[in-house]
């Protein structure tokens, strides 16, 4: 089992370099139907997400459509992916980073605060405090 860096998903998503892209769509095919394993981090995730909002300014809920499948694939291993996949819906339906709707969202299931001097936390169901 292996590592995805942000680069093979985002060749796979955007397809900004045709002949990596069709390598790396032969990776997620084999993903897909778990012929094949590998982990996705969440530091991952968010950097995509990051780079497909910033780079190829693309809608949050576009972002969303294309990745939820995708975290779906039986060979892909992700770590809290239930918390990462409502976090992609609260991103895309607010007007927060994605970063913020994972915390809000972990912070809810590990029944804690979050410290933080962000109000964009105040929006969301997590409970924020100052330290």
């Amino acid at each position: 089992m292996n590592l995805i860096d942000s680069n093979v998903l985002l060749r796979y998503l955007t397809w900004d370099d045709p002949e990596k892209a069709q390598k790396c769509k032969e990776l997620f095919k084999r993903l897909e139907f778990g012929t094949e394993k590998a982990i996705l981090l969440e530091i991952t995730l968010a950097e995509v997400i990051w780079t497909l909002q910033k780079f190829f300014k693309l809608e949050r809920s576009y972002i969303r459509d294309i990745l939820k499948p995708i975290l779906t694939f039986k060979g892909l291993k992700i770590k809290n992916k239930g918390t990462i996949l409502k976090a992609l819906d609260i991103y895309s339906k607010h007007n927060v980073d994605f970063l913020d709707a994972y915390i809000s969202e972990l912070s809810k299931e590990l029944h804690v605060e979050v410290y933080s001097y962000d109000k964009d936390i105040n929006r969301l169901s997590a409970k924020r405090v100052e330290p």
